[in-house]
């Protein structure tokens, strides 16, 4: 007997989608970077694309965004986001992605980098940073196999 397929996904509900627009409108987000949001995180065009679990991701997503003064800061996410490309061993893209969620949700129990408090940011840039020493260390062939 064939295993019992699950059910599709629940569609974005009606509220969920007025809640959106409304943080976009509240945080005066450009369509260029809500779009950007969209592709990077769920490979969507729309947040009519989204399933409710989805949905509610990025809802939670752009409250943490509207809150932004004690979560990471842009420069600190791309140093995390450098860092990570350089250590993880997913590949790049959406997997990647979803690879640093999990990361950081071990790391510090936030869905997502952005939502990261400030006073955790260090925490997370260090460990990647020993990790990316640590992947050094073994790309790095001992002394008497260099040719020296």
């Amino acid at each position: 007997e064939a295993p019992m397929a699950l059910p599709p996904p629940l569609p974005i509900t009606g509220p969920q989608i007025k809640k959106i627009h409304t943080l976009l409108h509240r945080f005066k987000s450009s369509d260029q970077a809500y779009r950007e949001l969209l592709k990077t995180h769920f490979s969507v065009d729309s947040c009519k694309a989204l399933n409710v679990k989805q949905a509610a991701f990025l809802i939670e997503l752009l409250e943490a965004w509207q809150t932004g003064q004690d979560r990471a800061t842009p420069k600190q996410r791309r140093k995390i986001d450098a860092l990570w490309n350089e250590v993880s061993r997913a590949p790049e893209g959406p997997e990647r992605k979803k690879a640093l969620r999990s990361f950081v949700k071990r790391q510090t129990g936030c869905d997502d980098v952005v939502m990261v408090p400030r006073d955790q940011v260090d925490a997370i840039i260090c460990g990647l940073v020993v990790m990316a020493k640590a992947k050094a260390a073994i790309m790095q062939p001992p002394a008497c196999q260099r040719g020296y």
